[in-house]
């Protein structure tokens, strides 16, 4: 009987990709599940979902590094339920688009210049540890400040076929301006610096808003 021919280099970096998609998919559900939770249980303890868009740029390293759009959702708990200012600490999950490198794009029978193409994408995903100090508002404005650690996933493709996955460590820390409309639900604009251990990505920032329910 023929001995199986392994499979090629590009089918099990796809099919690590497809894994880590899902992987995404589980940690998020996680996440909603246990803040719906939380905010069913009776308790002083209520966590905080907080969910973020807007760009990244200013990325130091690699060769890609026109920037993109920026997402983030965290679920926050309170370490103890006394009044603002305190901390809170949970799981923010982040996916963050490094942009496009672009080449020229020829005529497969002539060689003749047809324009440009993008010729690799790159994208950061983050599972980290989430600490924030919540600062007691006044007159509905508040300073915020945040602290992340954990993992990052850099993924290379070329239009949508990934053609290589790198893991590293690295960190975020932030600041920004938040007005709560209502008890339940505030506003803020954020600005994050992200360390990652890559030299692919090395530092960026990301900018934008942040909706924060309670």
């Amino acid at each position: 009987m023929p001995s199986r021919a392994p499979r090629p280099a590009a089918d099990r970096v796809c099919k690590a990709g497809e894994e880590r998609r899902v992987l995404w998919l589980v940690l998020l559900a996680a996440l909603l599940l246990a803040c719906g939770a939380q905010r069913s249980a009776a308790g002083p303890v209520r966590p905080a979902l907080k969910g973020a868009i807007g760009t990244t740029g200013a990325i130091t390293s690699g060769d890609v590094n026109e920037g993109g759009l920026s997402l983030g959702l965290a679920g926050l708990w309170a370490l103890d339920d006394r009044p603002l200012p305190r901390f809170e600490a949970g799981l923010m999950l982040l996916a963050d688009d490094m942009g496009s490198e672009t080449g020229p794009l020829r005529d497969p029978n002539d060689g003749h210049d047809m324009g440009t193409t993008e010729i690799l994408h790159r994208a950061v995903y983050a599972a980290a540890f989430r600490v924030d100090l919540e600062p007691a508002p006044v007159k509905g404005w508040a300073p915020l400040g945040s602290g992340t650690w954990g993992g990052y996933q850099i993924v290379d493709d070329v239009r949508g076929t990934i053609s290589n996955i790198e893991y590293a460590t690295g960190f975020s820390l932030a600041a920004g301006v938040r007005y709560g409309f209502r008890t339940s639900v505030a506003l803020a604009g954020v600005v994050r610096y992200h360390r990652v251990f890559d030299e692919r990505v090395g530092r960026y920032v990301s900018f934008g808003a942040e909706l924060t329910w309670w």
